[in-house]
């Protein structure tokens, strides 16, 4: 084995996945999830738009999402004349 090499032993267990590295250091980094049992898949929606003066929940509790989740940025506007600048926030 090299100097720069490392040695890990780890125990696979079925429903499990480990993502990372190892570097020189000797250090790992990455994330892992672990699923228990039979967990339902979130079906909901994965990309979110704000809503004015509106509260919105996605629904995840308990469930298993298999992908991020995109906020959309805030709708915003600008209008320009003689008098100066109008700016609209949100809206459409």
């Amino acid at each position: 084995m090299r100097p720069d090499e490392v040695v890990i032993k780890a125990k696979i267990v079925p429903q499990a996945s480990m993502k990372g590295s190892v570097s020189s250091m000797s250090s790992i980094s990455g994330r892992l999830s672990s699923v228990q049992g039979d967990v339902p898949i979130y079906t909901g929606e994965y990309e979110v738009c704000p809503k004015m003066f509106q509260d919105q929940m996605l629904r995840t509790r308990g469930l298993r999402m298999t992908k991020d989740v995109t906020v959309q940025e805030v709708p915003y506007w600008e209008t320009r004349n003689q008098s100066g600048i109008t700016v609209y926030i949100g809206g459409s």
